[in-house]
């Protein structure tokens, strides 16, 4: 994919992401993610068959990131008892930093979750 068209699927997914976490997945139509997005319906259908497909991807970046942070647990095994601490504060700060940084998506994927 062209770095228009990365650029193109990311200014769809941030207002799909916008869209969905203040209007709810099934209040918001696909005309309305266009419309933010500032591009065509017909770019929207060449990056994604339907709004099922931008809900998936908005979760699954989200889902992913998590996972990569909650496996904590198990790099703590490797650590000495002293380094304990500091590594659990530092895992935390960024799980609530995920939560921060990526409002709308955590508002999205949780709902989802949720249901």
């Amino acid at each position: 994919m062209s770095r228009k068209g990365l650029e193109t699927k990311e200014k769809l997914l941030k207002a799909a992401e916008e869209l969905f976490a203040q209007k709810g997945f099934k209040g918001t139509r696909v005309s309305e993610i266009v419309s933010r997005a500032g591009v065509t319906q017909a770019a929207f259908y060449l990056y994604f068959p339907s709004k099922e497909e931008v809900l998936l991807e908005i979760t699954e970046r989200f889902q992913h990131r998590l996972l990569k942070l909650s496996n904590a647990g198990a790099k703590v095994m490797e650590l000495e008892k002293k380094d304990v601490s500091q590594f659990s504060q530092t895992a935390l700060e960024q799980v609530f930093s995920l939560f921060l940084e990526n409002a709308n998506r955590a508002k999205v994927a949780l709902h989802v979750a949720k249901n």
